[in-house]
């Protein structure tokens, strides 16, 4: 697709684990290594007072799947935290502001039983996105940009 001058590209991120530590650390925020690593299923308590967009309708304590020893310890200037663990301060940060959305835990696995709501916040709710794709949809993307 080629873009003309009077397009808007707009650019959505979302980190998860690794993804919110180099989002923090690349933004002046700090990661730090905890006493103890948070490893499988892990206690959150969201700390957004229910308006995060990422978070949306779940419940203020939620369970999630957490591998980490290290983590943001502070997040970086203009972000909320949004969530945390009784090991992770920051288990979720955001900045609505600059489309930038991060979480320390695994919202794709199974075993973050909100985490497949969460994904589809940030799509939908927080990009904007639309679900009237089909595999035909799939095909002619191919046509029009290339590619296996």
């Amino acid at each position: 697709m080629n873009a003309t001058s009077d397009q808007k590209v707009l650019v959505f991120d979302f980190g998860a684990q690794y993804g919110q530590q180099i989002m923090a650390v690349t933004l002046d925020g700090e990661v730090g290594h905890t006493e103890k690593g948070g490893y499988g299923p892990t206690p959150l308590t969201r700390t957004d007072g229910g308006t995060s967009a990422l978070y949306g309708d779940t419940p203020a304590e939620q369970t999630v799947w957490m591998s980490h020893r290290d983590a943001v310890s502070r997040a970086p200037e203009g972000f909320a935290v949004t969530a945390k663990t009784d090991v992770c301060p920051v288990a979720s940060m955001e900045c609505p502001e600059r489309k930038l959305y991060a979480t320390q835990f695994h919202p794709e696995v199974r075993h973050t039983p909100y985490g497949n709501e969460l994904l589809k916040n940030f799509l939908f709710g927080v990009c904007g996105l639309e679900a009237n794709w089909n595999m035909d949809s799939i095909a002619a993307i191919r046509a029009q940009v290339g590619g296996a």
